[in-house]
């Protein structure tokens, strides 16, 4: 797929799991292709996919409350790399470990 680069520029609110997260507007062409393309090779090992419509955003707190959508300065993302991650319990917060890395 290659590296690419990805504008977070809306601010939003998940209210069942209180996550409070940034996303591009637009999902880039070529993060839409490595998400068909993970989905596929997992599917040809056994695996189902989701039927939620993938968003993508990066997590900024949890047990968070709702904030008002208001203009704030993009966070330009620039992915280089695909990281499988776990998430680890430690105590009342999550350690996350990355388990593998690939270059894109």
């Amino acid at each position: 797929t290659g590296a690419f680069d990805m504008s977070l520029d809306r601010i939003g609110h998940f209210e069942q799991s209180r996550v409070l997260w940034i996303a591009p507007s637009s999902v880039p062409p070529e993060l839409a292709a490595l998400e068909r393309e993970l989905w596929e090779r997992l599917t040809e090992r056994g695996f189902e996919r989701e039927p939620r419509i993938y968003r993508p955003h990066v997590t900024l707190a949890r047990r968070a409350r709702a904030v008002p959508e208001e203009p704030f300065e993009p966070v330009l993302w620039h992915a280089a790399d695909l990281a499988l991650v776990e998430s680890v319990p430690a105590g009342k917060k999550a350690r996350y470990e990355v388990l593998e890395r690939w270059p894109l």
